[in-house]
């Protein structure tokens, strides 16, 4: 399985987390919202299962994306580790996180 994948409807793309969203893959997962020009981002993390700070680091790069470009970012789907990351990290107030 790959780690990530894309869907793009209009100006809005959604981007998949498919397992770990780390140091190892957050460069990819920059490549891939770069290749897509949107405004609007949902990012589906049903299937992540870790998440750590080079993972934070690449939302918010896509945060500030986003946030040039007069959109916005919703987190999908996330279990509760994640959640628990985005709450201890004060994140869930930047992040518009929908379960």
């Amino acid at each position: 399985m790959e780690s990530f994948s894309a869907s793009q409807s209009g100006e809005q793309l959604t981007l998949f987390i498919n397992q770990r969203l780390d140091w190892r893959s957050a460069t990819d997962f920059a490549r891939l919202y770069n290749d897509y020009p949107a405004n609007a981002y949902v990012v589906d993390m049903a299937q992540c299962e870790y998440l750590d700070s080079s993972g934070l680091g690449s939302l918010l790069e896509l945060y500030n994306r986003a946030k040039l470009a007069g959109g916005k970012v919703l987190i999908k789907h996330c279990n509760e580790k994640v959640t628990d990351i985005f709450e201890l990290t004060g994140l869930n107030q930047l992040f518009e996180l929908e379960h």
